[in-house]
């Protein structure tokens, strides 16, 4: 499950707070029906059935997003499917407001949900949820060194997912200031693909780290031999998929 942004700081049992995530596999349908409850606000990209002003024409589908107040909520592990049934909540220029509707919710999604209150339980289903790195135990590295650039992913049984990326600008020229620039950006370069494991990878369950691509062996020996505690990181290391 990937959540749109951060989990909010309002996530609290005697506050009303909502997450927008996205499903990404199946084991996230079962995540959220073991979040949403009767009275919970679920929003997502649906179907229905319309009638144009022509009231003898047939009724076509249509694509919208709505929101309901969940009623009923059903789990279609066959077909990793969600269905939330309840009455509508937003306007709607082809639904009356308060209008019976289910909501369809499988792979693919993007699904916001709102309780009144989250309860402990519900806040850690849901950080280990989004949390790809708890449940990783291969971690890839995979680089452009030359020009100062790397991805990382976490896979699990299931899942590949990108967890951090590193840019850094090279200055043109190879010659004298330009060459000791160069340099230093390669150098804060290694530090920075050090600091997104530090941050991206939980080493009490990852088994392997593939480090590979252009420089991999220099990137490798590196990290082999580059001695800082991971709470020695840079500050910066939990954000590290969005410097540049």
């Amino acid at each position: 499950m990937r959540l749109e942004e951060p989990l909010p700081p309002d996530l609290a049992p005697e506050a009303a707070a909502s997450i927008t995530c996205f499903v990404e596999e199946a084991d996230d349908v079962w995540t959220l029906y073991s979040l949403i409850e009767k009275g919970d606000e679920v929003s997502c990209n649906t179907t229905r059935k319309v009638k144009g002003d022509n009231p003898r024409a047939a009724s076509e589908k249509r694509h919208m997003t709505l929101t309901v107040a969940a009623d009923a909520v059903d789990y279609d592990g066959a077909g990793d499917e969600l269905r939330v049934a309840g009455t509508t909540r937003t306007e709607h220029e082809l639904v009356k407001l308060g209008s019976h509707h289910t909501l369809q919710i499988g792979l693919r999604a993007r699904v916001s949900l709102r309780k009144a209150a989250w309860d402990a339980s519900q806040r850690a289903t849901l950080a280990r949820a989004a949390d790809a790195a708890s449940t990783a135990d291969l971690a890839c590295l995979l680089l452009d060194a030359e020009r100062c650039r790397a991805k990382l992913f976490v896979l699990t049984e299931r899942l590949v997912k990108q967890a951090a990326s590193v840019e850094l600008a090279l200055p043109k020229g190879t010659h004298g200031a330009r060459s000791k620039r160069a340099d230093a950006q390669k150098a804060k370069f290694l530090h920075r693909c050090r600091d997104a494991l530090a941050a991206h990878v939980r080493w009490d369950v990852v088994r392997c780290v593939v480090v590979c691509g252009r420089g991999a062996a220099d990137v490798a020996q590196f990290l082999r031999t580059d001695t800082t505690p991971a709470a020695a990181c840079s500050s910066d290391a939990a954000n590290v998929g969005h410097l540049r």
